[in-house]
């Protein structure tokens, strides 16, 4: 335990070892203050065991009072020590699967924006670059710049889905259009087409 608290106080996110899962949460880390000091000692008092049950379930009956669902059977089993360690309702494993499918859908994302070619990788990049730094970073040419890549990303991806369609069905005459379509469409944004004009 005491290790743990060491990991904290260097600004690190210790784990919880038993349950294979950090202490503190992404946004209670980023947060920090008390947002960060509460799961830790929530975690410091799950480690005490029947003594530290008194202080969890007073925690825990305050977070269900102030909102979420919970039923009764719920309430009771969190707010008994001994019991509330020994049954849990949750719902975390809906969650891991949830989780596992965005991280599929992420890793397929990244998969397909790695096999497209230099130029639009470069392109996507300074979209996305200039999307979250957002208007009011931004000056006025940039701005322009970032709406012409926004609609250039819009029609890039509507020609990608196209494609995929038209190579699923064999169509190999209306693939090649659509690809020098992309590649158009590519070129007339990439940074050498712009300086030249």
């Amino acid at each position: 335990m005491i290790n743990k608290w060491g990991q904290y106080a260097a600004g690190h996110n210790p784990r919880d070892d038993f349950r294979g899962r950090d202490i503190i949460g992404r946004d209670e880390q980023m947060v920090g203050g008390w947002a960060r000091v509460k799961p830790m000692l929530l975690w410091t008092t799950d480690q005490l065991g029947a003594p530290g049950q008194y202080v969890r379930a007073a925690v825990e009956w305050k977070k269900q009072e102030k909102g979420g669902r919970t039923t009764t059977t719920e309430k009771i089993l969190s707010a008994t020590p001994g019991v509330s360690r020994l049954v849990k309702v949750s719902d975390r494993g809906a969650k891991e699967s949830a989780w596992d499918d965005v991280m599929d859908e992420d890793r397929e994302r990244a998969m397909s924006r790695l096999s497209q070619p230099e130029e639009v990788r470069s392109l996507g990049e300074e979209r996305s670059r200039l999307n979250r730094l957002g208007d009011e970073r931004l000056n006025p040419e940039e701005r322009g710049r970032r709406v012409a890549l926004n609609s250039w990303f819009a029609t890039h991806q509507k020609l990608r889905k196209a494609l995929e369609a038209q190579e699923q069905a064999g169509l190999k005459t209306d693939a090649d259009r659509t690809r020098e379509q992309m590649k158009n469409t590519t070129d007339r944004l990439s940074p050498s087409s712009v300086v030249n004009r």
